[in-house]
């Protein structure tokens, strides 16, 4: 394993640990500052932190299994990484202040994601075309 994809390993660790920490607080420490709306808005951003985490794992596993640099893999793990800062960083906020300004920074972090999506799909195509042309990333 390079260097690289342990530090992502690291972040990812990083960014579980917050995750935790952070639906921990909405459940117990943040529940008198919540609204009901707030709530929900809370628990969306929760979600899609710790579903991003476990991809940022996921796709340094495949990058550390693949001998061939593949550039869509590192971007995918970026694209991951600033959407749970946007997107899921923004819902804490927007749920624990009501302030709406925060809903405005959603939908960038939300890009993020979907580009990161693109780029593993991206990814995929590269991979299956290379076995198909006979080479095995081995």
């Amino acid at each position: 394993m390079i260097k690289g994809d342990a530090n992502w390993i690291v972040l990812g660790a990083l960014l579980g640990f917050c995750a935790i920490l952070l639906g921990a607080g909405g459940s117990h420490w943040f529940d008198s500052l919540l609204s009901e709306k707030g709530k929900e808005t809370y628990t969306i951003g929760f979600r899609f932190h710790i579903v991003h985490v476990i991809l940022i794992f996921v796709v340094t596993i495949m990058k550390s299994l693949i001998s061939v640099d593949i550039k869509a893999l590192k971007f995918c793990l970026w694209f991951f990484f600033l959407g749970i800062i946007l997107f899921s960083g923004s819902l804490y906020a927007l749920g624990l202040s009501g302030i709406s300004y925060f809903g405005m920074i959603a939908p960038v972090g939300g890009l993020f994601f979907m580009i990161g999506w693109l780029c593993l799909a991206y990814a995929g195509f590269i991979i299956r075309s290379n076995r198909t042309k006979g080479d095995n990333f081995d």
